[in-house]
C-alpha cells in the first residue's frame, strides 16, 4: 500500500468515525451501530468503534451485544476505563456477577488498581456468564423484550 493510499484510507476512517460520532449524538443508534460495525470491519483494531458500538447496541436495547462490543474492545486494549466502565453498568443492569477464586464482587475493578490477571479473570467471567445466559434463554425459547439469541 502507497503513503497516498494509506492516507485515504486514514482520512476515510476519520470520516467515518465523525459520522458515527454524529449519529449518536443524534440518537440515530442503529446507523450509528450500522457505521461502527463496517468501521469494524475495515479496521478490526478500532477500539473507539467497539466502545462506540457497544454504546449503540446498549440503547437500542441490545445489551448482550453491547456486552460483546465491551468486550472485544477489552480484549484489544485490557484496561481501557470505558469498555470496564460500561460493562459494569451492563452486569448491574442484567444481574450478572463474576466470580473470581475468593470471592464475588459487583464491581469491575477500574483499571489503575488491578492486576491484568484479575482483569482477565473479569473478562473470562462476563464472556461465562452471556454464554450462561444466552444458554439459558434458548433452553426456555423466549427471550425477555429487547434481546435476541447471539449467534
Amino acid at each position: 500500500m502507497t503513503y497516498q493510499q494509506r492516507e485515504e484510507q486514514s482520512k476515510l476512517g476519520q470520516r467515518q468515525s465523525e459520522e458515527a460520532v454524529e449519529l449518536a449524538m443524534r440518537g440515530c443508534w442503529e446507523e450509528a451501530a450500522v457505521v461502527n460495525q463496517g468501521i469494524i470491519e475495515s479496521t478490526p483494531g478500532d477500539v473507539s468503534a467497539y466502545n462506540r458500538l457497544g454504546k449503540a447496541l446498549f440503547e437500542m436495547g441490545e445489551f448482550h451485544r453491547a456486552m460483546e462490543a465491551y468486550g472485544n474492545s477489552l480484549k484489544l486494549e485490557p484496561t481501557n476505563a470505558i469498555a470496564i466502565k460500561n460493562l459494569a453498568r451492563l452486569r448491574e443492569r442484567l444481574g450478572i456477577t463474576v466470580e473470581s477464586s475468593s470471592e464475588v464482587t459487583g464491581q469491575v475493578p477500574q483499571p489503575v488498581s488491578v492486576s491484568m490477571t484479575e482483569q482477565n479473570i473479569v473478562a473470562k467471567g462476563i464472556e461465562e456468564s452471556i454464554k450462561e445466559k444466552k444458554s439459558s434463554e434458548e433452553e426456555e425459547g423466549t427471550f425477555p423484550e429487547g434481546f435476541s439469541s447471539l449467534d
